[in-house]
């Protein structure tokens, strides 16, 4: 363990050259997996598990939607896609297997986030809403609408919260289980940082 653990001289094992635009991989269930867009010139793309041992693809499913990537988030024995249309996919991360399917029907452009068996998504617009979305069924848990935050909001999590913030410098904290807001950091007119323990206010 520790640093003892990692000796070189390291070499590449192996390399898997993709013909479209690549998002960031996830290393879950034993699989290398990421999203791939269909071509540099087609609108769609399509996620696929790789061997982390040899490279060999095990499984691929497409993820069809307007521009070229549908981000992934990984969870309770599945993986999720989300393109900009808004459509939710999850796929058993095993064998690729589509499990669910749903539609925000909204435009989407920041990847999912999924802890304790919950998609998180972040729908843009002139302010942000978090979806929150059973792993099981794809179902809606809850839904915060109204952030007024920038619509190029990302979400990350810790072990109870779901947070959002922009390239503003305001942020807002929900709780992942009710989508309650727990703290919120917003800019008054003059441009200042307030503080709102519990209260979603606008700015």
């Amino acid at each position: 363990a520790g640093e003892e653990a990692v000796a070189g001289p390291l070499e590449r094992a192996w390399a898997h050259k993709f013909a479209g635009y690549v998002n960031q991989p996830l290393l879950v269930g034993g699989k290398v997996v990421v999203n791939v867009s269909e071509a540099e010139t087609n609108y769609g793309s399509r996620v696929i598990a790789l061997d982390p041992v040899t490279g060999r693809e095990l499984w691929r499913r497409d993820t069809p939607g307007t521009y070229f990537s549908a981000p992934i988030a990984a969870n309770a024995g599945r993986v999720f896609s989300i393109n900009t249309d808004g459509v939710v996919r999850a796929f058993d991360i095993d064998t690729g297997a589509p499990a669910w399917t749903t539609d925000l029907h909204s435009f989407v452009q920041a990847p999912p986030v999924a802890s304790g068996g919950t998609v998180f998504a972040t729908i843009t617009g002139q302010r942000a809403s978090v979806v929150a979305l059973s792993a099981a069924d794809g179902s809606v848990r809850w839904r915060q609408d109204g952030i007024p935050l920038d619509s190029f909001s990302w979400p990350a999590l810790d072990g109870e919260r779901v947070f959002l913030a922009d390239p503003c410098g305001d942020a807002y904290a929900m709780a992942q289980t009710t989508g309650d807001v727990v703290w919120a950091r917003v800019r008054d007119f003059n441009g200042l940082p307030n503080w709102h323990p519990g209260i979603a206010e606008s700015r």
